[in-house]
């Protein structure tokens, strides 16, 4: 079945900037989909003979408008289920197939109880066959209008199988159904068979009558099986209308149309089927397609399903470089050390200079649409949109913000990391948007309030250095008031004041010319604020016209105001200029007189120029103690201010706190008996500890060794003790008194630090290890690296609408876990999220279902390692390469997998 183009894609795949790769991905299968199914199709001769109207006398018309009611309808596959007949079909199926409809050719068989059984054989299969595999079924009345067979239920069903067919028991519920025909052991038998996968009803499970839905629902004793029915929507479709009846079809999630697929999902119907009663999926983030230019995966592409993938491959077959070109594209740092100089290795030699990789991903929100991720090595990365346009300054993670990528060992890693354990908890908090942005703010006014007292400090440090010298020079003025002097020389020392007006007010002019200065705009015209024709196509372009004007008028004013401010400071230079030329005279008389003055009083013994010096000091300083003043009040101001920041961050830490033990109550209830979470302060200090060592000189080791015994440390408690000082410290949390002097020499800066910084809790993570439903909880601390890994695991799973990809998780998991609890969440979760994981253990393919299997296959080129995706190794279980594929590489071969069955006595 030929893939289709989401339209939205026509553009960008036609673009020439889109690499060759995504383009040939969009074209390329990727897994298993759901397909509409409508079962129990029958031909226009059927409704003669059953005397049921389709509302058509001519069989082409008939066939014409069942093929139209398809595609109205979105039907993709079809079963043709005439009563054990097939040659009146041949029409039919022709027209379907014709319009590019999967048909399987069958017929609806009547059991020698009387049970009704759709059989439907592979795709292609001859006419001549179906008639032979109708004559199979030893027929008793063939001219009747519903034949019966000579054989029985079960008899049936071994004959469609060895012919290469497959069976659904046809509305087991209703007249000639398995359940409302068969009673007693004969009904159990039929039921239990091994070979009935599928059975047919008209709605929901929860719509089955009540005598019979406990059966259904795999939980009546006498017909319990060890893998319960599947179930589909099937009743007759007879004419067109019928298509459109939900009870009618069935989706069904397969690789291609084919008997297997068919198998398959009957065989595990809870992920493959989908009922037209079920609620359908929401759209979620994911990556579409996969492309790489040079290095190890050069020229390969690969499309990627939005449910479960899977690469397989031998070790050095390239699993680990499509993961980590992945984290490269969307730059998604790794957490753990180790996967940092794994990933920055990997990137370097295996995608290495000169090489690309292009990622195609779809974002539901905040409205559908796909962009195309393009990172060259040792380049930022550069996205389009679904038009191919670049949009600056976007950022893949802008798109899709919470993507996780986990390198090989690295959730290993995380357990190890109390820190990181309490950031995966806070993926379930949800996401509190205007929490967000007032703890930004709060984070922003910390800075701005840290920074004007900063600058208050050193201003008040600053007037304290040059104020400290006022008291000495008033008393040195006050002894030379007491002599002659201070009269004698009263003229000079205003004239010296004046001369420090005419400065202060010259200065004061030269500012004002730099205001003017700095509004001057550049250019005679205003900048360009439309974006042209050919950058942005703007619908409402006419409206939006009278902007540049707008503009312009903005320019000019600012043109305007700085030729005003210009002007102004010119005549204030002027106008002073003058004033100086009228003062200057008077000035240098009164200093000329001085001159005679200062040898008269030097002669009787006296210091001119020492008094007018003292004098001009305390004139110039006595200001400043003001200013001081003034500051001292604006910092009290500034201090209080800060104060309620500081209440506020501490309010929002405890809302943070108790949201996170929320989390914590909803993860351990939606993993209930696996993995329970709890919160609890935290002894590792985090950035506070850092802050600390940076702001301090010598070792604090045993500080911090304090610290962290001192249950639930408020770090504006702490704060507040360092402003005590020393003795404060020592007293409050039992520093030593060196220890106690290096964190108060930090003084008011380390304060402020210190105050700003958040502990972060710590997350308690259980694994509940007992057996045989017996509850065995330990924590982190006490589980092997297996469980640790395992624990980590279920919790990356849960709630997610963003991709999940992991390298190996198998590697670090204790391999009991993963089959008995780590597969079933993924089998749930992988219907709102994708998931992307490199494995070479069986349980995550096959018991996970994925959706796509990935095969790498490892070769050399001209001397170099290369990998190759072949596009026939890819696809879901139920393609026949693939399965091959999972023997081989991960079970070893069949003899291999065959020998271990026998030798556990499977």
């Amino acid at each position: 079945m030929k893939k289709l183009l989401d339209p939205m894609l026509t553009t960008l795949a036609a673009h020439g900037a889109t690499p060759q790769g995504i383009k040939d991905a969009l074209t390329s299968p990727d897994g298993s989909q759901y397909m509409k199914c409508a079962f129990q199709v029958n031909p226009f001769a059927y409704g003669s003979r059953h005397s049921k109207s389709s509302g058509f006398t001519d069989e082409n018309q008939y066939n014409d408008a069942m093929v139209k009611a398809c595609q109205e309808n979105g039907v993709q596959v079809v079963a043709l289920t005439d009563h054990f007949r097939f040659d009146d079909s041949e029409n039919l199926r022709a027209k379907l197939e014709e319009a590019g409809i999967t048909v399987f050719p069958g017929f609806e068989a009547n059991s020698a109880e009387g049970v009704h059984i759709l059989c439907l054989f592979p795709p292609g299969t001859s006419g001549t066959d179906m008639n032979e595999n109708v004559g199979a079924c030893d027929i008793r009345n063939r001219d009747d209008p519903s034949p019966i067979a000579r054989k029985g239920f079960e008899e049936l069903l071994e004959v469609v199988n060895e012919r290469g067919g497959i069976t659904i028991s046809a509305h087991v519920t209703h007249n000639s159904g398995l359940l409302k025909e068969l009673a007693g052991q004969t009904r159990m038998n039929a039921w239990k068979s091994p070979l009935h996968f599928a059975s047919a009803i008209p709605g929901s499970l929860g719509d089955v009558p009540t005598e019979y839905r406990q059966i259904c629902l795999n939980k009546d004793g006498a017909h319990k099986r060890d893998r319960p029915v599947s179930f589909v929507n099937a009743s007759d479709v007879s004419a067109p209308g019928d298509f459109a009846k939900p009870g009618n079809t069935t989706l069904l999630k397969m690789t291609e149309a084919s008997i297997e697929g068919l198998r398959q999902a009957f065989l595990d119907g809870e992920s493959r089927i989908m009922l037209n009663s079920d609620e359908a999926p929401s759209e979620f983030a994911r990556v579409v397609a996969v492309a790489w230019d040079g290095g190890l995966l050069d020229g390969q592409y690969v499309a990627l399903n939005a449910g479960l993938n899977v690469m397989i491959g031998g070790r050095g077959a390239g699993k680990s470089t499509i993961v980590e070109s992945l984290r490269f594209a969307f730059d998604i740092p790794p957490l753990g050390a180790d996967a940092a100089k794994s990933h920055e290795s990997m990137i370097k030699h295996l995608l290495g200079s000169r090489s690309a990789v292009s990622v195609l991903i779809f974002s539901p929100s905040p409205s559908p649409g796909y962009y195309l991720i393009e990172r060259a090595y040792k380049q930022e990365a550069r996205v389009r949109n679904q038009s191919g346009e670049i949009v600056a300054d976007l950022k893949p993670g802008d798109i899709i913000s919470d993507l996780e990528v986990y390198g090989q060992h690295e959730i290993s890693e995380i357990t190890r990391h109390k820190g990181q354990l309490a950031e995966l908890l806070g993926r379930f908090v949800g996401a509190d948007n205007e929490a967000a942005v007032s703890e930004d703010g709060i984070r922003e006014r910390f800075r701005a309030s840290r920074k004007i007292i900063t600058d208050l400090d050193e201003k008040i440090a600053e007037l304290d250095l040059a104020l400290a010298a006022l008291p000495g020079l008033k008393e040195q003025l006050k002894r030379f008031e007491e002599t002659e002097l201070a009269t004698r020389l009263q003229e000079q020392a205003s004239v010296q004041y004046e001369q420090r007006i005419l400065d202060d007010f010259s200065n004061a002019i030269t500012g004002f010319g730099k205001e003017g200065d700095a509004l001057k705009p550049d250019g005679a015209s205003a900048s360009t604020v439309l974006p042209s024709e050919k950058e942005v196509k703007l619908p409402h372009r006419d409206d939006l016209a009278n902007i540049q004007a707008i503009a312009q008028d903005m320019h000019d004013a600012k043109v305007q105001a700085a030729e005003i401010l210009e002007i102004a400071a010119q005549k204030a230079t002027a106008d002073l200029a003058a004033i100086r030329s009228v003062w200057q005279p008077k000035a240098d008389a009164v200093e000329a007189t001085y001159k005679s003055l200062k040898k008269e009083l030097e002669g009787e013994g006296f210091d001119p120029d020492a008094y007018l010096t003292v004098k001009k000091q305390v004139a110039v300083l006595e200001p400043k103690q003001g200013e001081k003043d003034q500051a001292v009040s604006e910092l009290a101001i500034e201090q209080k201010s800060r104060q309620s920041i500081v209440d506020e961050w501490e309010k929002a830490d405890r809302k943070a706190y108790r949201d996170l033990e929320m989390a914590a109550k909803k993860v351990s209830k939606k993993l209930k008996g696996t993995v329970r979470a709890s919160v609890r302060p935290s002894s590792d200090l985090g950035p506070l500890e850092q802050i600390l060592r940076d702001g301090t000189e010598g070792q604090i080791s045993q500080a911090l060794t304090k610290l962290q015994e001192h249950e639930d440390l408020l770090p504006s408690k702490l704060a507040a003790t360092i402003r005590k000082g020393a003795q404060a410290l020592s007293d409050e949390f039992g520093f030593t008194d060196s220890s106690s002097q290096k964190i108060a020499a930090g003084g008011e800066t380390l304060a402020l630090l210190v105050e700003e910084a958040r502990i972060p809790p710590e997350a308690v993570i259980e694994l509940n290890v007992g057996r045989d439903g017996a509850e065995n909880w330990r924590e982190l601390d006490r589980l092997s690296a297996g469980q640790k890994a395992t624990a980590v695991l279920m919790l990356l799973l849960l709630e997610s609408d963003a991709p999940l990809i992991i390298d190996q998780p198998e590697d670090d998991l204790d391999n009991q876990f993963i089959a008995g609890h780590v597969v079933d969440k993924m089998r749930v979760a992988k219907k709102q999220r994708q998931f992307l994981f490199s494995s070479h253990n069986p349980n995550i393919p096959v018991l996970g279902d994925a959706d796509q299997i990935i095969g790498l296959t490892p070769v050399v080129e001209d001397g170099e390692d290369r990998t190759k995706i072949d596009q026939k190794l890819c696809g879901s279980i139920d393609k026949e390469e693939v399965q091959e594929l999972i023997k081989e590489l991960l079970e070893g071969g069949e003899q291999a997998f065959s020998t271990r069955r026998r030798k556990y006595g499977f």
